[in-house]
């Protein structure tokens, strides 16, 4: 298999190295292997050596730094001696030119069958190494392992201990290469392509790989061999949009993802209210949020009609105002179900009809105030898009003073409504 890998490779490989984590043990889940190389074994077309001869290449820098000089001869000493102890040939090339064809060139000059690519990042006390073993012949992915450890003469070890994870695979490749026969591998992933969700969305594999942006509704990922049966975790972020983050399992070589569309963050949000305890009784809310999705302010009011239906009159009506400061709780923005909770004051203003009734009384209408706080307010709601249906309980506390209408302490309104997003 060949690919057009510089470019690609060294991205890829850049990203890895951000990881923080020790990639020596094979994981199943993606998100710990984080295309780590997962050892795949290539059939070779030609004879050679019973020894397999190895060439390691001087190490790639992924950034430019003064100690890079100094972990690079450490790394290359490590991987030489950890070679050696498993019984392979070594020799050691050095390519200022650090391309995939220019290495495998150096490689085939000294007459090697395999050609191990190190790359290397030191980042303060950290030192990261991710290396690759390709067959020089066909320019062939063989294995590959990434390693982390101090920034001092210790990496040495860490450098044996990956020689000892590619050493075996090496010695199985070329028994393959002798014997003329295909190995019996398990099926790997050899193209991987998203499609749809936004234009200028990134895509990101695992915790730290962006493997492009979303253009003309597609997005292609870097070569790597991921074992069919592996669960990828997939990250799809835009600047002003929630993110999304699911999860699919490669069952197949040549893969194409479905992206979803990303929900994007809004400021402002509008509501629709009815409280079902009051036969007539609608109103509006509006939010800002602070944080989308999260942290808002809004206000609401709320229209209760009370008629005489005998004297075909009003007997009194009230208009409950708010004001209120809230946040979502326990789940992400991205969840169907959301839960939330705000706290606020307010005040209830209540009008009454004299006797005779406000078509014909002599009497003006009697206006009354109840002014409360609103220690908690609990809502959950349904988030599908564009619009969010809730259910939402406010407990008030209410005070008692000389144009109160209703009895001081707590009392509790039940309301049901849609947000409009």
């Amino acid at each position: 298999m060949t690919v057009a890998r510089d470019s690609i490779e060294s991205a890829m490989v850049r990203r890895l190295v951000n990881l923080g984590r020790n990639f020596s043990t094979p994981v199943r889940r993606y998100r710990r292997v984080v295309v780590a190389f997962a050892v795949a074994v290539v059939p070779i077309a030609t004879a050679g050596a019973q020894v397999p001869h190895i060439a390691i290449a001087s190490p790639t820098p992924l950034i430019a730094a003064e100690e890079i000089e100094r972990h690079a001869a450490i790394t290359v000493r490590g991987l030489s001696e950890g070679m050696q102890a498993h019984g392979l040939v070594v020799s050691q090339i050095d390519v200022d030119n650090g391309t995939l064809d220019a290495v495998l060139n150096a490689a085939a000059g000294a007459n090697a069958d395999y050609v191990l690519r190190p790359f290397i990042d030191v980042r303060g006390r950290r030192v990261t190494v991710v290396a690759s073993v390709y067959e020089v012949a066909t320019g062939a992915f063989v294995s590959g392992s990434i390693r982390q450890g101090r920034a001092d003469i210790t990496f040495v070890e860490n450098a044996r201990e990956m020689s000892g994870e590619l050493a075996p695979s090496v010695r199985r490749a070329h028994e393959v290469r002798l014997a003329g026969e295909p190995p019996a591998l398990p099926e790997t992933l050899v193209s991987l392509e998203f499609t749809g969700g936004d234009e200028g969305a990134r895509v990101v594999l695992g915790d730290d790989l962006e493997i492009g942006t979303i253009a003309a509704g597609r997005v292609r990922a870097p070569f790597f061999p991921v074992p069919v049966g592996t669960a990828v975790d997939v990250r799809v972020e835009k600047e002003d949009h929630y993110p999304e983050r699911f999860e699919f399992e490669v069952d197949r070589a040549e893969m194409v993802v479905e992206l979803p569309r990303l929900r994007p963050h809004r400021r402002w949000e509008w509501s629709a209210r009815y409280r079902p305890q009051r036969i007539f009784a609608g109103g509006a809310g509006i939010r800002y949020y602070v944080e989308p999705g999260e942290l808002f302010v809004g206000g609401n009011a709320v229209l209760s009609l009370f008629p005489d239906f005998r004297n075909r009159t009003l007997s009194f009506y009230n208009i409950d105002l708010d004001l209120r400061a809230g946040t979502y709780l326990f789940r992400p923005v991205t969840s169907t179900i959301r839960m939330g909770a705000s706290l606020g004051a307010g005040s209830q203003f209540t009008m009454i009809a004299t006797p005779g009734g406000w078509r014909d009384g002599d009497l003006p209408p009697q206006l009354f105030v109840d002014p409360f706080v609103m220690p908690v307010s609990l809502f959950v709601e349904a988030n599908l898009g564009r619009i969010a249906p809730f259910i939402e309980l406010d407990v008030q506390y209410g005070f008692d003073h000389a144009i109160a209408f209703l009895e001081p302490g707590l009392r509790a309104n039940l309301t049901v409504g849609v947000f409009f997003r």
